[in-house]
């Protein structure tokens, strides 16, 4: 049953980058964040759903391995998106310089959490 709804949000990533990347909008870095965020957020899914197929075994460890680091190093860019969206509702705290730093530093910081293995 799980496996559908990993199919699912597949089929959603799929027409969502569809979406985005077909937007009529200047062409930035953080829209092509939210496209990298979405091909993360595919990716992690369709592993998820076919990974019974793979089986256990190296293969399946290795396309996990990079789930993670999808998880540690995509994953937190999501602040930046809504960060921008926040600035073009121009909620004042988002219109200072650095406030945008401080959301970069945040987005750092958790890249690096997201990287640390714990034992």
């Amino acid at each position: 049953m799980g496996n559908l709804f990993y199919w699912a949000y597949c089929i959603f990533y799929i027409y969502f980058f569809t979406a985005v990347y077909r937007l009529k909008v200047k062409k930035s870095l953080y829209h092509y964040l939210l496209l990298l965020i979405i091909i993360g957020l595919f990716y992690d899914n369709f592993i998820s759903s076919v990974g019974f197929l793979i089986g256990e075994g190296p293969v399946l460890k290795f396309l996990n391995f990079i789930r993670y680091l999808i998880h540690a190093l995509f994953t937190p860019l999501i602040c930046l998106i809504a960060f921008r969206i926040a600035r073009a509702f121009n909620v004042k705290l988002t219109q200072h310089t650095r406030s945008e730093i401080a959301v970069w530093i945040l987005v750092l910081a958790f890249m690096v959490m997201g990287c640390v293995k714990e034992d």
